[in-house]
């Protein structure tokens, strides 16, 4: 994990262009983050958040969750590799105007060709 990385986003588009239907997307994330995490105790809103970014429905992670349950964040990387969707950098990363993408989570992928 990138130390100056302190979100990430999560956009409600698939890695093909597709936008994420229903838009409240987030909440089986966050249903799905209640279910993994440990002893509940976790306010996982607190954590993620929603957006909306030029039109489009976004969860805001905070790379803190990592620290506060680790269940939660390999929680959190398991929803977006298996909905295939897109991640970048949030705000006050150097990496978002770079890259565009979350280097963290990205990593984790294997693209065969």
């Amino acid at each position: 994990m990138m130390a100056d990385v302190s979100e990430f986003v999560i956009q409600g588009v698939t890695e093909q262009g597709e936008i994420v239907e229903p838009d409240d997307w987030w909440v089986k994330l966050l249903n799905q983050l209640n279910a993994a995490g440990g002893e509940g105790h976790v306010e996982y809103v607190a954590y993620v958040r929603p957006i909306v970014s030029a039109g489009i429905h976004c969860a805001v992670v905070l790379t803190a969750l990592e620290q506060v349950d680790a269940r939660a964040f390999l929680a959190v990387q398991a929803f977006v590799k298996a909905h295939q969707l897109k991640v970048r950098a949030g705000r006050g990363s150097r990496y978002a105007e770079v890259t565009g993408v979350h280097r963290a989570l990205n990593s984790e992928r294997r693209h065969t060709d």
